[in-house]
């Protein structure tokens, strides 16, 4: 899924960013998932609160959640960088079946939910 929603990216910016499309590319992927991470972790938050258990503060969730990101990022540089990309991208399919409004829609749509499950959360 990941892989599809980077070569969508990339395949778009490529004629116009040329080196920089795999930059924006991989930002985008780990951009979506590291607020996929969040989502999951306030959701975590919210049950553990539920079920009175105080595993970890706010403070160290906050730590883990910026390892996570870093984490992430280094794993998508890597992973989309270099001979695996290529490999990839000959497997991929050439043609783009969404529209980059819509791409670009859903890391802000994560934002946004992140914020608010946040604001509800504390």
């Amino acid at each position: 899924m990941f892989d599809n929603l980077y070569f969508n990216i990339f395949n778009f910016y490529k004629p116009k960013l040329k080196q920089k499309a795999n930059t924006v590319a991989v930002v985008y992927v780990s951009v979506l998932q590291f607020f996929l991470l969040v989502l999951l972790a306030i959701f975590f938050i919210a049950f553990g609160k539920q079920m009175s258990l105080s595993v970890l503060s706010t403070d160290k969730i906050v730590f883990v959640l910026i390892f996570g990101a870093v984490i992430i990022y280094f794993r998508n540089w890597m992973h989309y960088s270099g001979r695996k990309r290529n490999t990839l991208n000959a497997k991929s399919k050439k043609s783009s079946d969404h529209n980059i409004y819509v791409l670009w829609l859903i890391p802000v749509v994560l934002i946004f939910l992140s914020v608010l499950f946040w604001n509800k959360l504390v």
